[in-house]
C-alpha cells in the first residue's frame, strides 16, 4: 500500500523548475509562450493538481484531456483520459491536437517523447505550498488569464492568514501525519515530516511535525521512532489510491496497540479522507482549515 501511496504522493506534489517544450523555452524569465503564439486553446493536464489549478482560474473550457488520476473537479471525469503521469498514451495525445501539455517533475522522463511528437509542455512546481503560488502564477501568465490567477492567490493567500493568526499565541503541538492507513496489526507508518508540504501546512496552523528529525518530506518510520515521537496528536489520511480493504475501523485503537502513546490517552487520533488532502493546488487551504480545526481539540 505504501508503495502506491508513494505514487499518488508523485502523481500529486512532485515540483521541479518551470520548463517549456521546444521553441517556447524561456524558463528563467517565468514565460512559456511568447505573444506571437497566442495564449493555448487546447491543454491537456498530466497531473491532478495542475488540473484543479487550470480549472481554478477559468481554463475548465480549454482542456481536452487529462490523466486518469484527475477526477476534480468531477466534471473534468467527462474528458478524455490519456494514461497515468508516468505512462501516458503519445498515440492519444497528439490524437487530442493538444497547443499544450501540463507537466509536473516526473514527467520530465517524457520529454523525449513529448520533444519527438513535436508537442509543447509546461513542467510547473507544485512540492511545497510557495510552488502552488507560483505555478497558478506562471500558468496565469502561459493562459493569458493573469488577473484570475491573481484573484485565485488573493483569496487563498486571505485564508492562510486568517488561519496563522487564529493559531499565534497557541502552545504547538507535536503532530504525528500519517499518509497510510493504519490497519491491525499494525505496521510501520509512512509520514510526512516538518519539511513536507504537509509539514508545512502543520506549521501554519501553529503547530510542528514530528518526527522532527526527519530528513526525507516523507517516509517509513518505525514503531520505535513513533513511540520515541510522542506525538501529541495523530492526524491519519485516508482514501489514497490502492488503500487495502482491510484498514481499522477505529483509528485509536490501532495507534493504541503500538504502545503507550500521549495522542491516544488524551483521544487526539483524527481521520482526513480523500486524495486532495496531498494534492498541493488550490484545495491546499481547505486541508489547512481542517488541520487547524482538528487541532484546536
Amino acid at each position: 500500500m505504501w508503495r502506491t501511496a508513494l505514487l499518488v504522493l508523485a502523481t500529486a506534489t512532485v515540483a521541479t523548475a518551470a520548463l517549456v517544450g521546444r521553441a517556447r523555452l524561456a524558463e528563467h524569465a517565468g514565460v512559456s509562450r511568447p505573444e506571437r503564439f497566442g495564449p493555448p486553446n487546447r491543454i491537456i493536464s498530466l497531473a491532478p493538481a495542475l488540473t484543479e489549478m487550470a480549472c481554478a482560474i477559468g481554463l475548465r473550457d480549454r482542456l481536452v484531456g487529462r490523466s486518469s488520476y484527475c477526477d476534480y473537479p468531477p466534471e473534468v471525469k467527462n474528458l478524455p483520459e490519456v494514461g497515468g503521469l508516468l505512462d501516458p498514451s503519445i498515440e492519444r495525445i497528439i490524437r487530442l491536437q493538444p497547443d499544450l501539455l501540463l507537466v509536473s517533475k516526473a514527467g520530465r522522463d517524457l520529454r523525449g517523447q513529448l520533444d519527438a511528437a513535436g508537442l509543447e509542455y509546461l513542467v510547473l512546481p507544485n512540492e511545497s505550498l510557495d510552488d502552488v503560488f507560483a505555478s497558478i502564477a506562471l500558468l496565469g501568465k502561459t493562459s493569458g488569464s493573469e488577473a484570475a490567477a491573481t484573484d485565485l492567490a488573493s483569496r487563498m493567500k486571505e485564508r492562510i492568514a486568517a488561519v496563522s493568526q487564529q493559531g499565534a499565541g497557541r502552545t504547538p503541538k507535536r503532530v504525528l501525519v500519517a499518509i497510510t492507513a493504519s490497519r491491525l496489526p499494525m505496521s510501520p507508518p509512512w509520514v510526512a515530516g516538518p519539511k513536507s508540504y504537509l509539514g508545512s501546512l502543520v506549521g501554519l496552523a501553529g503547530h510542528h511535525a514530528v518526527p522532527d528529525d526527519m530528513g526525507a518530506e516523507y517516509g517509513e518510520i518505525s514503531i520505535e521512532d513513533v513511540l520515541r515521537a510522542n506525538p501529541d496528536v495523530i492526524i491519519e489520511i485516508r482514501g489514497l489510491a490502492g488503500e487495502p480493504k482491510d484498514v481499522s475501523a477505529d483509528a485509536r485503537d490501532a495507534w493504541g496497540t503500538l504502545g503507550d502513546l500521549k495522542a491516544v490517552r488524551d483521544r487526539r487520533v483524527f481521520v482526513l479522507n480523500g486524495a486532495q488532502h496531498v494534492i498541493p493546488g488550490p484545495r491546499c487551504v481547505d486541508t489547512l482549515e481542517e488541520l487547524a480545526r482538528l487541532l484546536e481539540h
